[in-house]
């Protein structure tokens, strides 16, 4: 079975450090193989991050008519905010931007039964 959690993880990893300037041309000592060692290393380790996705779908209550889009977006958030840090809560745009990808996501019909899975194995 595919660690879904973890490959989006990854992605954010790699969304991440494409925006970042390179360690080597900021520092300018750091080797290439220890910047992309970097880029590769999640911000939380992943049980960390699975406790915290858990905890937030488990403050859902199991009769919400909208538990399905709560439970996304908590994941959602939980995720970005591992990947780029607490403070972006606070940001108007962090949220408006959270909206844009459950849009997406929601527009999507072939990703409902992988979200669904997704979502039903984090609220076991």
């Amino acid at each position: 079975m595919i660690d879904k959690l973890q490959l989006l993880q990854q992605a954010l990893v790699r969304m991440h450090a494409a925006q970042k300037p390179s360690p080597t041309a900021a520092a300018g000592t750091a080797s290439p193989s220890t910047a992309a060692a970097a880029a590769r290393a999640p911000a939380q380790p992943r049980p960390a991050l699975e406790a915290q996705i858990r905890q937030r779908l488990a403050s859902i209550k199991p009769d919400d008519p909208h538990r399905r889009r709560r439970g996304l977006r908590a994941t959602l958030e939980v995720c970005l905010l591992s990947e780029f840090g607490e403070r972006l809560s606070a940001d108007p745009a962090f949220h408006e931007l959270i909206d844009k990808v459950l849009q997406q996501i929601d527009g999507d019909p072939a990703l409902k039964p992988l979200v669904d899975e997704v979502l039903e194995s984090l609220s076991a």
